[in-house]
């Protein structure tokens, strides 16, 4: 949670709750890190589905 800037940290929380992002493997965030094809493709299709 370190890492994350104190004005993400709310948003963060928000969609980790709502099931939309689970972070990393072992459910920590790296908001500095690359995301992948896999990890945007999974999001998206989270977002979709939760309209």
């Amino acid at each position: 949670q370190g890492a994350i800037s104190a004005y993400a940290q709310e948003a963060v929380l928000a969609v980790q709750e709502a099931g939309l992002m689970n972070g990393l493997g072992n459910g920590s965030f790296a908001p500095k890190g690359e995301t992948t094809r896999a990890q945007a493709a999974v999001t998206i299709y989270r977002v979709m589905n939760s309209l």
